[in-house]
């Protein structure tokens, strides 16, 4: 099993009080904002890597839709998230 640092570059932990809808919000933001790293900072090196944060985003995805969020809804609050951070 991979750790949160590995697929998200952020320590979960440390969200124990936040709302479950907002920590998916902030590990999908964490994994795009990782992934963006791993591509074109690092130039593509840790495929595997890749793979797995690519999966996480899409499991994290999957779980907001399940909570009633469509894909604009989703986009819109990753943009405010990305506003404030």
């Amino acid at each position: 099993m991979n750790d949160s640092k590995y697929l998200y570059d952020l320590d979960i932990s440390q969200l124990a009080n936040v709302p479950y809808q907002d920590v998916l919000l902030l590990k999908l933001n964490s994994a795009k904002k990782l992934m963006n790293k791993l591509v074109h900072i690092e130039n593509m090196q840790d495929k595997d890597r890749m793979s797995k944060v690519h999966k996480a985003i899409g499991f994290n995805r999957t779980l907001l839709k399940e909570l009633g969020f469509d894909d604009l809804r989703i986009n819109s609050e990753l943009k405010k998230l990305g506003e404030k951070i």
